[in-house]
């Protein structure tokens, strides 16, 4: 893959340094944690985003937020050895185990430090873009689906994975129940820390799903069509937005 050489992040607000410093605390027990938490789900609901984006065997593949590299290894295990897929992370503690999990299933998927709002790829490179619970927490929500929309090749992709609220008031409010009292205090007891998963409680309230998050995605690139699928109730979304 034809790139620049990777610039040192560059964390230039507050809260950019906060959700970098609470990553990076999580890491070591990210994976473990959020398959109890979420009961394993999280995974099939990364398999039907793949499934939904329409990639083909030999479509190049960027995967933002990658964290520890699900969606990406994903994406390779669906699209098979002629795939180019490359998982990013603006943080290189959350990266770390990503290489190690490729290697044991056997699979050639390239992982490097980058920043979503800043990304070094040249224009119209990517068939499909990616980022599975990841775009509520970069610094500017506007500014990266820019950034996405600029890397994306013309007819190319954005796919994007989130949670929402969910569609049905009593089930939403069992949800944020559970999320916001329930799911912290079990992240404490198998090691996690609480301040992380009450900021992911937060962050996840407050951030716009649905017809608002498609409103948002209009906004910042011209797309030629934008769908939205809610996923257990709302409880998450999936969207896709194809690059005119």
């Amino acid at each position: 893959m034809d790139q620049k050489t990777t610039p040192p992040i560059r964390l230039e607000t507050e809260r950019a340094r906060q959700v970098h410093s609470l990553f990076s605390g999580v890491a070591g027990n990210y994976d473990r944690l959020n398959t109890l938490i979420s009961f394993g789900i999280h995974h099939r609901w990364r398999r039907a985003l793949v499934r939904w984006s329409g990639a083909q065997a030999s479509d190049s593949i960027l995967d933002l937020a990658t964290g520890t590299g699900d969606l990406a290894l994903e994406f390779k295990r669906q699209l098979g050895p002629k795939s180019l897929v490359l998982g990013t992370d603006f943080n290189a503690e959350m990266l770390k185990t990503a290489p190690e999990k490729a290697k044991r299933r056997g699979m050639d998927v390239q992982f490097e430090q980058a920043d979503a709002t800043q990304l070094i790829y040249e224009s119209n490179r990517f068939d499909v873009v990616s980022i599975s619970y990841g775009i509520r927490n970069v610094d500017d929500t506007g500014r990266a689906i820019r950034e996405i929309h600029r890397v994306l090749k013309p007819g190319g992709r954005m796919m994007i994975l989130e949670t929402g609220h969910a569609v049905n008031p009593l089930f939403h409010g069992l949800f944020r129940l559970y999320f916001k009292h329930i799911m912290p205090r079990i992240a404490v007891l198998l090691g996690g820390d609480l301040r992380s998963y009450q900021y992911l409680e937060s962050s996840a309230s407050e951030f716009p799903s649905g017809e608002q998050m498609v409103a948002l995605i209009r906004a910042n690139g011209p797309f030629s069509e934008i769908f939205a699928r809610p996923v257990f109730g709302g409880v998450s979304w999936m969207y896709r937005a194809t690059k005119s």
